[in-house]
């Protein structure tokens, strides 16, 4: 699992739709597409019902989305205080 692939997933479940997520996302629909198979396939849980409209999440979908908003989160907290991090100078000073 990468974090682009929950990012994916977490833009089709907002949007509804692959064609939308993937003009969001800069990208192309096959490769919302590959994402979405990939974490399927990696977790052997079905996220999205495909219909003539669009995508539907399923029930096991809606329960993990909420996990990868977490997770997604976390990263973003965790890139945000590295940042800061690498800005100060951390580390003990002997004399």
């Amino acid at each position: 699992m990468e974090l682009y692939q929950l990012k994916t997933f977490i833009t089709v479940l907002e949007e509804g739709s692959i064609s939308r997520a993937a003009r969001r996302l800069s990208t192309t629909p096959s490769s919302v597409s590959m994402h979405i198979k990939a974490l399927e396939t990696e977790f052997d849980v079905q996220l999205f019902v495909r219909t003539n409209q669009g995508v539907d999440v399923t029930d096991k979908g809606r329960i993990l989305a909420l996990q990868a908003r977490q997770t997604l989160q976390s990263a973003t907290v965790f890139a945000q205080q590295a940042q800061e991090l690498r800005q100060q100078h951390v580390g003990t000073i002997r004399l």
